[in-house]
């Protein structure tokens, strides 16, 4: 099953490509004009890093570069949002977009608000694991072992996607405006846990083999590997945004599961 959801969220992605880039293009476009802006205000006072080094030779970082790579970071959150929002409301309400999404009355920071509260809560959850992998690992990485890193990796990530799944199925009521609570979401989905898990690990699989392979690209031909990280970066964000959309679906709403 876990493998029908990963091949419906892609389908409902590129089955619907005009709409895909619709929610998202220009959000993203209006991104990269802020974050070109940001960047030319960093030069202009002098570049990120201060001149004089302090001793044991890091090099800190201007105030005033710290101050807008900080106010970069609600404007990221905010885009990543709508077009999540519009995403799930255009699968669930057939909402169409226009050229940009619309604004006035979604609940953007609301979804902000409750990403950034769940992203707290795993990490936190999270945290007895990490000190138990690193623990059992450590002494194989001190030897040089790629295979225990990559071991820990994988563990502490497909956790944190799994539970991140578990839990987020609450960010589409919230996109529609009929919100439930992370308790709700958890409960729901207590009976597909087995598939929820292939999904995390198969969404790391695809993420990990994408990586590799745009790395090596990039060795070779930059641009062409600037490019596919680009297009895989698109693809990974539109296709969890689908499956938490399939998963409310189907759990919140009674809605068929692809098979």
């Amino acid at each position: 099953m876990a493998f029908q959801i990963i091949r419906h969220a892609f389908r409902m992605v590129f089955g619907n490509l005009r709409e895909a880039l619709k929610v998202s293009v220009g959000p993203y476009l209006i991104l990269s004009v802020i974050v070109v802006l940001a960047v030319g205000m960093i030069s202009e006072t002098g570049g990120m890093f201060d001149n004089g080094t302090p001793m044991g030779g890091a090099e800190p970082m201007q105030p005033t570069a710290a101050l807008i790579i900080l106010a970069l970071i609600p404007v990221v959150l905010f885009t990543v949002a709508w077009v999540a929002v519009a995403w799930h409301r255009f699968i669930l309400l057939e909402e169409y977009p226009g050229l940009l999404p619309q604004l006035a009355g979604r609940p953007i920071w609301a979804y902000v608000g409750r990403s950034i509260l769940y992203g707290f809560i795993i990490a936190l959850a999270s945290l007895p694991l990490i000190f138990l992998t690193m623990g059992l690992a450590m002494p194989l990485m001190m030897a040089g072992s790629g295979v225990a890193a990559v071991f820990v990796s994988v563990l502490i990530t497909g956790f944190m996607t799994y539970v991140w799944l578990r839990i987020a199925i609450a960010l589409p009521s919230i996109a529609i405006g009929q919100p439930i609570s992370m308790g709700d979401s958890w409960h729901a989905t207590k009976g597909m846990s087995g598939t929820i898990f292939g999904v995390a690990f198969l969404l790391m699989g695809i993420n990990g083999v994408a990586t590799v392979l745009i790395a090596e690209i990039s060795a070779v031909l930059p641009l062409v590997g600037f490019v596919l990280d680009i297009a895989v970066r698109w693809t990974v964000l539109m296709l969890g945004v689908s499956i938490l959309t399939t998963l409310y679906g189907h759990l919140i709403e009674g809605r068929d599961l692809p098979i």
